[in-house]
């Protein structure tokens, strides 16, 4: 089988920006909210200064959306005193008639300097544009030529849960949906747990496949701390995809490995 990537230690920040207000009062969007309250996950775009875009994990509704900007992208507007910055870089977001800003780089107004997070409460298309100015009036944008970054935020899909039992449990149907949500706790593959300098150097990934094609995996893990806690993977369908194949590696930094597998013959969903 493919080999077994151990996930880079990372310890996300805990604060972000002013929240996306919730968009609807109606039972569809309680209804939303609450399954996004159960799913809990987290992806991030990273704004790299080689002007790439990388991105992790799937936009869902429900999830939180971790911002990472290389202040390189904007090099122009650079004033200092006393080796204070005298810029700012403020990131501007649209989703669903809803905007607002955060902090991305430089001199912070209000003194809050951590990594934005945005939760992503509403589906539709959103939208992300940079901007840096300084004490001087200087100002320069990093918007796609005026465009915007603009990605797409889902609804949520079905929830398969894998229980530390050996028990599983599916809501709703996967087939015709487009986005699966996958929960797997960590207490079904117990063996693999080996660990460096009080951190936790194991992880569960999930493998998974679309009609038989090329097969790639997702962290069913994160830190939290110094530990390891449940990240769900949400995996986005594709246009004609039939059905999807998933299992289970556990795997740490001594080595140890442990398949779930069904046995071998991988666990199905017709979509």
């Amino acid at each position: 089988m493919n080999r077994f990537l151990l996930s880079t230690l990372v310890l996300f920040a805990a604060c972000g920006p002013d929240s996306v207000s919730a968009v609807a009062g109606e039972d569809e969007g309680a209804s939303l909210s609450a399954q996004a309250s159960a799913l809990g996950g987290v992806s991030s775009l990273s704004f790299r200064r080689d002007w790439s875009i990388a991105t992790t994990g799937a936009l869902v509704v429900g999830t939180q959306l971790k911002l990472e900007y290389d202040t390189e992208r904007l090099p122009g507007c650079r004033l200092e005193r006393a080796g204070q910055p005298l810029w700012t870089i403020t990131g501007f977001w649209r989703l669903a008639g809803r905007e607002g800003s955060f902090w991305a780089g430089g001199h912070s107004p209000d003194g809050v300097t951590a990594q934005p997070v945005l939760p992503l409460t509403a589906e539709g298309e959103l939208e992300l544009w940079f901007q840096v100015t300084n004490a001087s009036g200087c100002a320069a944008w990093d918007s796609n030529f005026g465009h915007n970054f603009r990605f797409t935020v889902q609804r949520p899909g079905p929830t398969v849960r894998f229980f530390g039992d050996w028990r599983q449990e599916q809501t709703g149907p996967t087939r015709g949906a487009r986005n699966v949500i996958f929960e797997y706790e960590s207490a079904r593959l117990p063996r693999c747990r080996a660990g460096y300098g009080g951190f936790a150097t194991w992880d569960i990934l999930l493998w998974y496949r679309f009609d038989g094609g090329a097969v790639s995996y997702f962290p069913t893990t994160r830190m939290e701390g110094m530990g390891r806690v449940m990240n769900p993977v949400v995996l986005t369908v594709p246009q004609g995809a039939r059905e999807l194949e998933v299992w289970f590696r556990s795997g740490d930094r001594a080595g140890c490995s442990e398949w779930d597998s069904r046995f071998g013959e991988n666990y199905r969903f017709a979509l």
